[in-house]
């Protein structure tokens, strides 16, 4: 949990640091490889709009996706990432739709 505050102080300039989005997506990565939520939403977050790291259709799918599966987002979040979601099944092809599921299959598999 302390790495996905972490990730929040540096996405907003908060808690004693700098606003620095790329290490605010490095920490996100930390705690949503460890299977936290909040981070998997975050990093879904980043990916699709830009914010710390290129934009990244198939990244912001596998973490969305992720975090959606937990359940355990707020509400607000959860009706985001479905809102998000559906933006990339119209905006993605079928191969780079495929190649996001293998994504978040790899990564089920090495949970």
């Amino acid at each position: 949990m302390s790495q996905e505050y972490l990730g929040r102080c540096y996405a907003a300039g908060t808690g004693g640091v700098v606003k620095d989005l790329e290490t605010s997506v490095k920490w996100y990565h930390k705690a949503a490889e460890k299977g936290e939520v909040k981070s998997e939403y975050a990093l879904g977050e980043c990916y699709y709009s830009e914010k710390g790291v290129s934009r990244d259709f198939a990244q912001a799918y596998k973490w969305l996706n992720l975090a959606l599966n937990q359940g355990d987002l707020e509400p607000e979040k959860t009706e985001n990432a479905k809102r998000i979601l559906s933006k990339l099944q119209v905006t993605m092809s079928q191969d780079e739709i495929a190649k996001a599921q293998q994504l978040l299959n790899q990564f089920n598999k090495t949970q």
